[in-house]
């Protein structure tokens, strides 16, 4: 058996021997477990929305990103009015002229 061959095997078996026997320290053991749980279920779903909301940021910047590559080439090939680019893309006539600038 592994308690015999190794001491911190040994310790915790002779500890979980002891606890058991003890109706007081068990509870304890039982409500530090439910502890454990709870707080390992209430990080994992603060990581999960951590998680969804970095992806849908990073979507949302990509389709922003995306919008400024097509009016830029929009402008350069110089066949749509301002206005046209503004109602086609989304984004308004001040940020359109603002990436016109940016040439």
């Amino acid at each position: 058996m592994i308690a015999k061959k190794h001491d911190e095997f040994k310790e915790a078996t002779d500890y979980l021997k002891e606890i058991s026997q003890d109706e007081v320290m068990r509870e304890i053991a039982f409500k530090r477990e439910i502890f454990l749980r709870d707080w390992a279920a209430r990080n994992k779903q603060s990581f999960n929305k951590g998680l969804e909301q970095g992806i849908e940021q990073g979507i949302e910047q990509g389709i922003e990103q995306e919008k400024i590559a097509l009016v830029k080439n929009l402008l350069e090939m110089n066949v749509l009015s301002l206005e046209q680019i503004s109602q086609a893309i989304g984004l308004s006539i001040n940020e359109i002229k603002q990436l016109q600038n940016e040439k």
